[in-house]
């Protein structure tokens, strides 16, 4: 990439300076490596993908001025993710039907985040370790509670908005993550890659033989009083628009928890008037490692 097309402001001395110039680098090295100087610039995902990314760069800068920019870079997050679950094939898995036949998707930040957890960890054979992940969820809370749905109505302030400087800096290191993470995928063997996505879709296990399991992420985690906790597992055979698979705490041999990769066995049970239950029941359950 040229310098006349790196991305010019003024970061120099900010908060966001060193996470911002490591996102720079990875982004960057990725064009440098996997874009086709041969692709109409209209038709390249990574065109698409960089324009994105500098969306979500420019609006994190100006928010410390308008807080109303949060919303700007939550939205603009949320595309850059789906845009890269587009390029790694899983972004149609978002993507649901309402009880009132209404096509939506599933694409806050936190479920953005969990789906290329799934991806990632499946291929690179890993837990995907995702610095800072709590500022994912803690954006999302500052956007919904401060910006786009507040208790009281705000007139624009002053200054920065201590509660978006807590998680923007954060939420930048995540990035970098993701980003390089998504980096070591492009860098697979295609053959490599194929293989491992074929282990994830179930076609085939990672022995070789026939695929009865399931890789997901917890998405939700039930405590319970008198009762042992429950938690919910999306996985990516069924994606947002399937059925979800139930499991017991003490069924795992981990302490589970929401964004957890893992890989799991389910099968469908039925109430006694012979009705299936509206989520399958897992029988078996391992936290990728």
């Amino acid at each position: 990439m040229s310098e006349a097309e790196r991305p010019v402001d003024a970061i120099d001395g900010t908060i966001l300076q060193d996470p911002m110039e490591g996102c720079d680098e990875v982004i960057e090295s990725i064009l440098d490596a996997h874009q086709d100087p041969g692709v109409p610039r209209e038709e390249d995902p990574f065109e698409d993908i960089y324009g994105l990314y500098n969306s979500v760069r420019r609006n994190s800068l100006d928010a410390f001025d308008d807080r109303f920019k949060a919303s700007a870079v939550y939205d603009a997050l949320k595309l850059l993710l789906r845009s890269i679950g587009e390029e790694c094939g899983y972004e149609h898995h978002m993507h649901y039907e309402s009880k009132y036949g209404k096509q939506q998707v599933s694409d806050g930040i936190d479920r953005g985040v969990y789906w290329f957890k799934l991806y990632a960890g499946v291929l690179l054979e890993t837990q995907p370790d995702i610095t800072y992940e709590w500022a994912v969820s803690h954006f999302k809370e500052h956007r919904d509670m401060r910006v786009s749905h507040p208790e009281t109505i705000q007139a624009p302030g002053s200054g920065p908005d201590a509660m978006y400087v807590s998680s923007i800096v954060p939420l930048w290191y995540v990035l970098e993550d993701i980003l390089r993470l998504w980096r070591k995928i492009l860098d697979m063997d295609s053959e490599a890659r194929d293989e491992r996505e074929q282990v994830l879709k179930g076609d085939i296990s990672p022995d070789g033989g026939l695929a009865t399991y399931r890789y997901g992420f917890i998405q939700n985690f039930n405590h319970r009083t008198g009762r042992p906790d429950e938690g919910y597992i999306t996985d990516y055979q069924n994606g947002e628009g399937g059925k979800n698979s139930r499991f017991v705490a003490g069924e795992a041999d981990f302490f589970p928890s929401v964004g957890d990769i893992v890989r799991f066995n389910a099968e469908q049970e039925t109430k006694d008037d012979g009705e299936p239950f509206s989520t399958l029941s897992v029988t078996e359950i391992t936290r990728l490692e």
